[in-house]
């Protein structure tokens, strides 16, 4: 009498079911990506005096998302050179605010 206690187990069941967890990870990064995709940071250029009108919108969007003093002072720096200064002191009132509240978290 044979031992039934080896039994090969059935590969194509493991490899079917690890494709089909492939396919749906894959399908929820896709979805993932298309709802918070607006969120990614902004490309654009270094240096605050080549930026255009859509470039401070860009940014401006992901401040909302994601707000640091890095960003609020290049918003300022920004709206400075654009000589909107009232606009500007807020985000620099912002950038400083987010500053200290960074050197009391380290």
């Amino acid at each position: 009498m044979q031992s039934r206690i080896f039994v090969r187990p059935n590969l194509k069941g493991f490899v079917i079911g690890g494709l089909m967890v492939l396919g749906f990870h894959y399908v929820l990064q896709q979805v993932e990506t298309a709802v918070i995709g607006h969120a990614r940071r902004p490309t654009v250029p270094p240096l605050i005096q080549d930026w255009t009108d859509s470039h401070y919108r860009s940014v401006l969007h992901y401040s909302v998302d994601h707000p640091s003093a890095e960003v609020f002072y290049k918003l300022s720096n920004y709206l400075e050179r654009q000589r909107d200064y009232r606009k500007a002191r807020v985000f620099l009132k912002k950038a400083e605010a987010m500053s200290i509240m960074g050197e009391d978290s380290d």
